[in-house]
Parts: C-alpha cells; sequence; structure tokens
C-alpha cells in the first residue's frame, strides 16, 4: 500500500511541477504589468520596479525547491494561491527600499492586506483538500520575510535603530541554530500563543510605516513587538530542548 502510494506520489510530481510553473509565471505576468502601471502612474520608480520583481523571481525560485512536499497533490491550490498573492504585495513593499525615507500610507494599506489574507491561505487550504507540509512552510516563510522586509523599511525611515532588523533574523537565527542543535529541527505542536504573538508583532510593523508615526512612538511599539517575538521564539527552544526526544506532537509543524 505504502509503494502504491509512493509511486503515486512520484507520478504525480510532473503534473505538479508544470502546474506551479503555470501559476508562478502568470502571476510574474501580472506583476510586472501592475509594476508597469505603477511606474507610468508615477507611485513607484523603475529601480523600485526592478527590485520588486526580482525579490518575486527570488520567492519564485524558493517555490519550486520546496513544491515536492507539497506531493500527493497534483494541484497548486487555493491556499498556495492566497500566499502568493501574499509574497505579490510583500514584493511590492520591498520595492519601497528605493523610494524616499518616508512613511507611506500605501505601505500600510499593502502590509494591512498582507497581514489579513494571512487568516485565509490555511483555511482555503483545508476547505479544497490541498494542505501540505510545503503549504505551511510557504506561509511561514512570507511572514518571516515580512518582519524583515518592514523592520528594514522603518529603520530606512529613521524611525528606529537598526535593532529592529532582530524582528526578521530571529527566525533564520533559529534555523542556523538548527543545524547545530538538532534537537531545535523538530517539530512543533500547533499554538496560538505563537500564532498571536506575531500577529501582533506584524500589526505593530505595519503601524509604524504610518507617516503619522514618529520616531518616539515607533522605537517603543516596536520595542514591545521585539520583546514579544523573543518571548514567543525562547519558548518554542525551552520546549524543544526539554521535549524528550521519542515524543512527536500530534498535528505539528516547524519553525524549520
Amino acid at each position: 500500500m505504502t509503494d502504491a502510494l509512493g509511486s503515486a506520489a512520484r507520478r504525480s510530481f510532473p503534473a505538479l511541477w508544470l502546474v506551479t510553473v503555470l501559476e508562478l509565471a502568470l502571476t510574474g505576468l501580472v506583476l510586472t504589468w501592475l509594476l508597469w502601471f505603477l511606474v507610468q502612474d508615477g507611485v513607484l520608480l523603475k529601480g523600485s520596479a526592478r527590485w520588486s520583481l526580482v525579490a518575486y523571481w527570488a520567492v519564485a525560485g524558493i517555490v519550486l525547491m520546496g513544491i515536492p512536499a507539497h506531493r500527493p497533490h497534483d494541484r497548486f491550490g487555493w491556499g498556495n494561491r492566497i500566499t502568493l498573492l501574499r509574497a505579490v504585495l510583500l514584493c511590492l513593499i520591498a520595492g519601497a527600499a528605493f523610494l524616499p525615507r518616508s512613511g507611506s500610507w500605501w505601505l500600510v494599506l499593502g502590509s494591512t492586506l498582507f497581514l489579513v489574507l494571512d487568516g485565509f491561505d490555511g483555511y482555503a487550504a483545508r476547505r479544497s483538500g490541498t494542505t501540505s507540509r510545503f503549504g505551511a512552510r510557504f506561509d511561514m516563510e512570507m511572514d518571516a520575510l515580512f518582519a524583515l522586509v518592514a523592520g528594514f523599511l522603518i529603520w530606512r525611515m529613521d524611525k528606529t535603530g537598526a535593532w529592529i532588523l532582530l524582528s526578521g533574523f530571529l527566525r533564520y537565527g533559529f534555523v542556523a541554530f538548527g543545524y547545530v542543535l538538532p534537537r531545535l529541527r523538530r517539530p512543533l505542536p500547533p499554538s496560538r500563543f505563537r500564532g498571536t504573538l506575531a500577529m501582533i508583532n506584524a500589526g505593530i510593523l505595519t503601524g509604524c510605516m504610518a507617516p503619522i508615526i514618529g520616531p518616539l512612538v515607533a522605537t517603543v511599539a516596536a520595542l514591545i513587538g521585539l520583546v514579544l517575538v523573543v518571548c514567543s521564539f525562547a519558548r518554542d527552544t525551552y520546549g524543544l530542548l526539554t521535549r524528550p526526544l521519542a515524543t512527536a506532537p500530534s498535528g505539528a509543524t516547524g519553525r524549520l
């Protein structure tokens, strides 16, 4: 039975890979058209548009490398499509690194939409029966990348010091330590606590990009968000280091 399932998964992979390539290519074309329109309208600079496209195709490459974990599904799925839309929004936000050093309401709007959509991708995947390790990882990586991009933009706006980048680098530091301490690479149980703190921090970062938020308020708010994220990672690290090796929580996911 297991061999038959494995054989079916292998047969479905070429179809899944082709579908994913088509999804990424179509989305890339739509993004290119949108960027051209924004540049012509004077909303974005050409440098911003180029950076957004580079960021998108980098994400597309990562998706293609990780898509085998989506098997045995042979379709991309609506959950992943929503996450891909979030990736497009994030690439547009990342392009703001080339804009003048000031807050912008369109950054706040784009970031808010990015966060709102985070509540729908998992639901859509479950409703369509296309949940997978790939989908969960794709969603998580977009959340982590958002914290890094938003932190960089806030720092570039001169609202905080470079320490705000820790909010995004914590995730990648955790991954790096997982290669030193294998216990940290084990799956974690689902946690509303973890998700809530991450969402609060993302909301704080979004608010800090608003033009009406000055350095003092942004610094205090970002420090609170950073402390919350540190507490979340510390809690998960302690749990992984102290949990017996033989146990694996039901419905577990992982930060890696």
